[in-house]
């Protein structure tokens, strides 16, 4: 029975029976046959290469750190996912904005080519007028067919992001509301949440960590390898089995032993071409924290510039549909009058099926940056309630995984959207 301590020492239990039977027998010959039995207890305890807590819980710490890098790449997987799925959530939710302006469009350019028609027919208006309205009905028509093929794509992707079969006889129509509140992002906040939390990020620190430990193991090799170890015996001598275990119990014979030894081999270019190999390593690892901490940052520099120009695109495009509306009250009520022409109040409806469009463009692009914004700090499981659970094995695993949601919880708090909801475009 041996065991390893933690500095690197072999603790050895051993017990052993030799069994000698001679013929023939000779003159000094005591006992023939011959039961020997013996208990040794004996320690080896390395002094420099091997040595130390440090060295003997590197391995244990490696599988540890390698354990939590599949554990953030698992989240990142989760988290890519629910970034997808809102993302195509909100392209299906713009999809309907672009329909439904294209349909305004058609609903408009129906109307006044029966009023052209009509005055056409009292001989107020010419057939090239009317040809003109025809055209522009026919212009929006095609473009709703479009917008209705984009949409039918654009829910096709969203049926793809989350596991739906591409055509199930379903509609699939965006029932929340979207964002309109104003959110302040927090560029500080969002910088330390996405050093911490983001699971590329989080990974990669963990494999450096690997790689210092495994710097640090091969360094040691470096060491000269010099122990020293002791045994303490009993035994036990009779020409009877069960008489020897009785001399072994009565304790009458023990020895023991003290011995060291140093062994260090010459050049040792294997041990140093190791730590070179762990060094570079330890470099690669180190660079890629660096480049994936600069992927972070321009990644939440990007969502953070969206979330600000989108938000003021959403109050110009607001501004602009709700002008193109009046200009297309206005100019409807000349042109029955004739004080304007059809070329202007054509335009005038071309230009507020556009603004309708670009308004819900707008809206679905902000929303879009809100979630990107969230994966960018590494914390959409946190925004979207998702947990990531981990299989408690033993008290010990259990244990662990208590402390890690605890540190999670303990982190930096999340920033809350602040303003108010409305309650639909005005």
């Amino acid at each position: 029975i041996f065991k390893r301590n933690a500095t690197g020492g072999i603790t050895n239990i051993n017990y052993s029976l030799g069994y000698n039977r001679q013929a023939p027998i000779g003159a000094f010959t005591l006992l023939n046959p011959a039961w020997t039995s013996e208990v040794e207890a004996s320690i080896t305890q390395p002094l420099l290469q091997g040595a130390g807590v440090e060295f003997n819980r590197a391995q244990v710490l490696v599988a540890r750190a390698n354990q939590e890098q599949s554990v953030q790449g698992f989240q990142l997987v989760v988290q890519r996912t629910l970034r997808d799925v809102e993302s195509a959530y909100w392209q299906l939710g713009f999809a309907y904005y672009d329909l439904y302006s294209r349909e305004i469009g058609v609903e408009q350019a129906l109307v006044t080519w029966r009023i052209v028609r009509a005055q056409v027919e009292e001989g107020a208006k010419s057939k090239p007028d009317l040809a003109q309205a025809r055209e522009q009905l026919e212009f929006f028509r095609g473009q709703r067919i479009n917008a209705m093929q984009r949409m039918l794509d654009a829910e096709r992707n969203l049926r793809f992001a989350i596991g739906l079969p591409a055509d199930d006889a379903r509609q699939i129509i965006p029932a929340d509301k979207p964002s309109l509140a104003e959110y302040q992002a927090n560029w500080e906040t969002g910088v330390a949440e996405a050093i911490s939390l983001r699971p590329d990020v989080v990974a990669q620190a963990f494999a450096v960590r690997a790689a210092e430990i495994e710097v640090f193991r091969q360094q040691n090799g470096l060491l000269p390898d010099l122990s020293v170890n002791g045994a303490w015996t009993l035994q036990g001598v009779d020409n009877q089995f069960d008489q020897s275990i009785d001399r072994l119990t009565d304790a009458d014979f023990e020895g023991w032993r003290l011995g060291g030894r140093y062994r260090r081999p010459i050049g040792e270019r294997a041990s140093h071409a190791a730590v070179r190999r762990a060094q570079l390593s330890l470099s690669r690892e180190r660079k890629e924290l660096e480049n994936a901490r600069h992927t972070a940052m321009h990644e939440l520099a990007t969502a953070f510039r969206n979330i600000e120009s989108n938000r003021r695109l959403i109050e110009v495009q607001a501004d602009r549909r709700r002008a193109a509306a009046t200009q297309v009250e206005a100019r409807s009520d000349l042109y029955q009058t004739g004080k304007t022409t059809l070329d202007d109040l054509l335009d005038a409806q071309t230009a507020l099926a556009d603004a309708l469009r670009d308004e819900g463009q707008a809206i679905s692009l902000y929303n879009q940056a809100l979630i990107q914004w969230e994966f960018a700090k590494g914390t959409i499981l946190v925004h979207d309630n998702v947990q990531v659970a981990e299989s408690a094995s033993s008290p010990i695993n259990r244990k662990l995984l208590e402390d890690r949601r605890r540190w999670f919880e303990a982190s930096l708090p999340m920033p809350k959207h602040c303003g108010r909801w409305p309650s639909g475009l005005s």
